[in-house]
């Protein structure tokens, strides 16, 4: 509307030329009167009409609606092919889970709770850094507006030069102009260093916060427990550097548009100020028409779109992390019709993000050709009166520009804008789950409380009312053990007996501190190496692999290959020619057993004073598992004596805590820790068994010294012939369904 009164305005002066350009331009112009379509009144009626007013008729265009039909129509046909698209992704969601409700997004206050994590970070060497380059972005934007402002000025004067002509002022304001450009390449080159340099300090420091509580003492495991996280690598190793990125960018915008406000409202304000009210209600409304026609469903369309993502990526990396077990049971068809599936889920929600996107670019496409007309259609009649020189019409372009700009940044940022909420949701939904991990780590149940040196060459394992549970609960069908009490004494080796999915892995779990769902008391020596039945493999050369975790100078080469030798991995040296530093993808040249050997290598150069095995040996063959053991039964744990780590001939053996299945492996071990089988029912239907029946004896005797989670009358129930066969067979390591 502002547009066309202002064309109206300029018609009306075209058509009155007769009398504006006759010399009496100053005088009748203030009686030029412009009526629009709906200002059809009477001439007599109108309070501002005199007879020396000039009336001229005008009527809007043809264009001008051609224009406003073609602009609401291009927004509104992807806007509503985007809601469609969004509509059925939501019903297939609905359909596929009718229980799962989408969980509405945490919104910019999550994307601050993050960048907060960077503007006040924990560590002053970060705070320092940051603060020295926000600081130098500062002063190179600062130079680089004040240049801009100054060349404004020296732009109106050489453009009013060229309109008269006058080719001194013009060489004089051009080379003011040029000098000026000079002065602005090395600030906007500091400011570009700056960018940069921010961008690497905050990923720096939202990185390390990240890995800090990654890697904190057992916060993986629990970490792995978190169903709403399924991705941690990915967020931090991918979408914490996007974020960071559009983060500093966006702060960049922030702060230029703020200097460049500062710099050109002043110039806008006197040129006119009906066109700087215009440039204030023009920003207003245009960011506030954005951010409630885009912002919502765009924020979502991003959030599900990485969410997809993600799990488009992880099923390949699963995939690929078990390869051989999936082309062993010829699964790759399966497993490619679900990864395009997937990727179908992707491209619809891409389709919709597509269509709202082309919307918002219509909508600020629009947006950027009012703001060249706008002011133009207000300076042009000022100038056309004589108000203003030409050279203040460029000006005031360039000067609404940028001052609009300034002020709709968040319009013309807002994809931008919607990607990093969406990020900072991401990385806070991981931050949230993080700390979740972190206390389940701190606060374990049971918590095992370490035995000290002096007691450890008494105790190795003592365990009192120790009561275990699933996950679903105690008192839904999950209870594994109840009122547990034994103790084993130092130098002692205890095998874990049952049958599988009877809780041996979680007493394990249990001694190591990595189980939460459980009562009573556990104690160990400090001193405590646990192998599991799927070795740690980590990337590196071979001596960090034989030796891990410890330090690569902990070890002399001797030491590791005399280890390497006892844990019966000849081949594998002869195979590498015993060179330490040979790197290779382990987990892929090395066979099952192999690797079991590798983690027998790290516990023989450890020396513990407990060795906690979980299945360790079970891809071994028995001879190769017998020759382990009886490196395992010949190892003294290290003392520290004087400083010096050394194995005192005084010391007891190392004791021994191992699940197996194998027979075999009975007369290594002096107790035995079972689970007994269910008890026939009486006449009554009434168990005399219980679930969590659990003994503890001698390996040579299995009901002498036994401790168990039941009273001992409930184990002298008559058993018939069949019933006294499947006992014992229980009690050699075979499990019946």
């Amino acid at each position: 509307g502002m547009i066309a009164v202002s064309i109206c305005r300029i018609r009306c002066f075209d058509a009155a030329s007769g009398v504006l350009w006759c010399g009496h331009r100053n005088r009748m112009a203030p009686n030029l009167r412009v009526r629009l379509p709906w200002q059809r009144t009477q001439r007599a009626a109108s309070a501002s009409w005199r007879p020396d007013s000039i009336w001229v008729e005008e009527a809007l265009p043809p264009w001008l609606l051609l224009t406003v039909a073609a602009t609401l129509a291009a927004m509104i046909v992807p806007i509503a092919a985007g809601v469609a698209t969004a509509r059925r992704l939501r019903a297939q969601a609905d359909v596929a889970n009718p229980r799962k409700k989408t969980r509405s997004g945490a919104g910019i206050g999550a994307a601050w709770r993050i960048a907060r994590r960077l503007i006040w970070s924990p560590s002053a060497f970060h705070r320092r850094r940051s603060l020295l380059f926000v600081l130098l972005l500062l002063l190179a934007l600062s130079a680089a507006n004040a240049a801009a402002v100054a060349n404004s000025f020296a732009t109106r004067d050489y453009m009013t030069a060229l309109a008269r002509r006058d080719a001194a002022m013009f060489s004089r304001k051009l080379g003011y102009a040029m000098l000026l450009l000079a002065f602005t390449m090395p600030s906007r080159s500091l400011a570009e260093f700056a960018t940069g340099g921010l961008v690497i300090v905050w990923r720096d420091a939202l990185t390390d916060s990240f890995l800090h509580e990654y890697f904190g003492p057992k916060a993986i495991h629990f970490l792995r427990r978190e169903t709403a996280v399924p991705d941690p690598d990915t967020r931090i190793a991918i979408e914490a550097g996007h974020f960071v990125d559009a983060l500093v960018l966006m702060v960049r915008d922030v702060f230029e548009n703020i200097l460049k406000l500062c710099g050109f409202l002043g110039v806008v304000y006197s040129i006119s100020r009906p066109l700087c009210g215009a440039m204030a209600a023009y920003a207003v409304l245009s960011a506030t028409a954005t951010v409630q026609l885009f912002g919502r469903p765009l924020v979502k369309l991003d959030r599900g779109i990485r969410a997809q993502e993600a799990s488009f990526r992880s099923g390949l990396t699963r995939c690929r992390e078990r390869a051989e077990a999936l082309c062993l049971c010829a699964g790759e068809g399966a497993e490619g019709a679900e990864a395009r599936s997937r990727f179908g889920r992707l491209l619809q929600q891409q389709w919709a993000r597509a269509c709202w996107r082309t919307g918002l670019a219509t909508f600020r496409e629009c947006l950027n050709w009012a703001a060249y007309l706008v002011p133009i259609s207000i300076v042009a009649p000022l100038w056309l009166e004589g108000k203003v020189e030409f050279g203040t019409v460029s000006q005031a372009v360039m000067a609404f520009q940028v001052s609009l700009g300034a002020l709709s940044v968040v319009v013309r940022k807002f994809r931008s804008v919607t990607s990093l909420i969406a990020e900072g949701g991401r990385l806070e939904g991981l931050a949230q789950a993080l700390s979740r991990a972190a206390e389940a780590a701190d606060h374990p149940a049971p918590r095992p409380q370490l035995i000290s040196r002096a007691q450890s060459e008494k105790t190795a394992v003592e365990v009192r009312d120790l009561s275990l549970w699933l996950p679903s609960g105690r008192h839904h069908g999950g209870l594994l053990m109840e009122d547990v009490s034994f103790h084993l004494a130092a130098g002692h080796r205890l095998a874990v007996f049952g049958p599988s999915g009877s809780g041996k892995t979680t007493f394990l779990r249990a001694l190591a501190g990595l189980w939460d769902g459980g009562s009573g008391q556990v104690r160990r020596p400090e001193a405590t190496v646990f192998l599991s039945q799927e070795p740690y493999i980590p990337q590196g050369d071979l001596r960090r692999l034989l030796t891990f975790p410890a330090p690569a100078t902990a070890f002399s080469d001797e030491e590791v290959l005399e280890a390497a030798h006892r844990a019966c991995l000849g081949e594998v040296l002869d195979r590498y020619k015993k060179d330490l530093g040979v790197w290779a993808d382990w987990e892929a040249v090395l066979s099952r057993g192999e690797q079991q050997r590798c983690a027998f290598c790290r516990l023989l150069l450890l020396c513990p004073e407990l060795a906690v095995l979980d299945e360790a040996t079970s891809a071994l063959d028995e001879p190769t598992e017998a020759a382990l053991y009886k490196e395992l039964l010949a190892l003294k744990p290290l003392r520290l004596e004087s400083g010096h780590a050394s194995s005192a001939c005084s010391c007891p053996p190392i004791s021994v805590v191992s699940v197996t299945h194998r027979p075999s492996t009975r007369d290594l071990h002096t107790h035995l820790f079972q689970r007994q089988v269910d008890l026939p029912t009486d006449t009554s239907g009434a168990s005399a068994g219980s679930v969590g029946s659990w003994t503890f004896g001698s390996a040579s005797s299995p009901d002498s010294g036994v401790l168990t989670s039941q009273p001992q009358q409930e184990l002298l129930v008559p058993l018939a012939g069949p019933d006294l066969l499947r006992l014992a067979m229980t009690c050699l390591g075979f499990s019946f369904p």
